[in-house]
């Protein structure tokens, strides 16, 4: 791979800031505007799904596929291994959301986890393989065609979030942003990443074996960050009820936006 002029990356920094800092205004007047349209036991119901989502979103294919951004895209065995492990990850891991969203609504005692749980789960199933074609463009430094995918799956989530609120969807105005943001993501990464990945039930052993210890060490370090930044939810959740950890997760998105 030939080393990258400093007015490339100077050019990618710029079209990644400024779709991160679009991103996070848009997430700031959704949060504002979703706050006058929905109730806090909305907030709160959804503060329980994003328990198990964040959980979910730690074996999610694109961070999995993040080791062909270390690796290289040279060998084609291994980066086919790696979008096919990335896919069978992610039907995998829509399974589990989906049970672990029935122990969570017997945990809280919120009958309708359960179902927006598994709703929000099929987006494991969309962005199926997007992570790799992510992870390749990010290898390619194509940062212009990343930052129109990430700018357009966040006007997706902020409309459809607020549309959905508009016409009296409540806490199911979240799924719908996340759903609809996914669709976005994934359609425009599979189209401006230009690569072509073949599929294998089971992936190729022998890659498999080169990039196991750095998935391992990724999860491991996102498991100890998700265990310190998800245990006030599961207790303000269960011993003070829906409504204050709406508060609560409202008054932390907001007072995070500037960090």
């Amino acid at each position: 791979m030939t080393q990258p002029s400093a007015g490339r990356i100077a050019r990618g920094s710029i079209w990644l800031t400024s779709s991160f800092m679009l991103a996070r205004f848009l997430q700031l007047i959704a949060q504002v505007v979703l706050a006058r349209l929905l109730l806090p036991n909305d907030f709160g119901v959804w503060a329980m799904v994003l328990i198990v989502t964040t959980l979910s979103a730690l074996f999610r294919e694109a961070a999995i596929a993040q080791v062909l951004v270390h690796r290289g895209i040279d060998n084609k065995k291994l980066v086919d291994a790696v979008y096919s492990l990335g896919i069978n990850i992610s039907i995998g891991v829509f399974v589990l959301q989906c049970l672990a969203g029935f122990l969570t609504s017997q945990f809280f005692n919120e009958p309708l986890l359960w179902p927006l749980t598994a709703c929000v789960a099929v987006v494991f199933l969309i962005n199926a393989g997007a992570g790799s074609h992510s992870a390749v463009m990010t290898r390619q430094m194509k940062f212009k065609q990343l930052a129109i995918c990430d700018t357009g799956a966040g006007i997706a989530r902020f409309g459809g979030a607020l549309i959905c609120a508009s016409l009296g969807g409540g806490v199911w105005s979240f799924a719908a942003g996340e759903i609809l943001m996914a669709l976005v993501d994934s359609s425009l990464k599979r189209s401006l990443s230009g690569h072509r990945f073949t599929y294998h039930l089971i992936p190729e052993p022998a890659a498999m074996r080169e990039v196991r210890g750095y998935i391992s060490g990724l999860i491991g370090i996102n498991l100890a960050v998700y265990t310190n930044t998800n245990g006030d939810n599961l207790v303000i959740g269960r011993l003070l009820g829906t409504q204050s950890l709406g508060y609560y997760n409202l008054a932390y998105q907001l007072a995070m936006f500037p960090v």
